[in-house]
């Protein structure tokens, strides 16, 4: 008969190191980008540009730039046009949809910048 002279020692992992291994695991996930998110909704092309998409950037703040610059010219029209009596409705209708279109180029940019950089395969 043989006699065994050691016992194995079983390795016990604690919650803290299981926690640990974890977030090891998950670091390969990507990364969601709050602060881009914050500055997108501000101004829309901020967070694009902070996580290296300039193009995307440009696109959004020429978008943005776009519809205040259109909505200041629209503005203009319409203030003349009811000095002189001849407002007409559709003019007051693009002009209250800016707002909207803004309001939606802001929340859009802010989800984009959120979302995490795409990477080349």
């Amino acid at each position: 008969m043989s006699t065994i002279t050691s016992i194995p020692q079983v390795r016990q992992i604690t919650p803290a190191a299981q926690q640990k291994m974890a977030f090891k695991a998950n670091d390969n996930q990507p990364k969601f980008n709050s602060g881009a998110a914050t500055a997108s909704s501000l101004i829309p092309g901020l967070g694009q540009f902070a996580k290296g998409e300039v193009l995307n950037g440009t696109m959004r703040l020429g978008i943005e730039a776009g519809l205040i610059g259109g909505s200041i010219f629209l503005a203009k029209s319409i203030g003349r046009d009811f000095a002189e009596n001849t407002l007409k409705g559709s003019k007051v209708a693009i002009c209250s949809s800016i707002p909207v279109l803004l309001m939606a180029n802001h929340i859009s940019a802010a989800f984009d910048a959120f979302k995490p950089k795409k990477t080349k395969n």
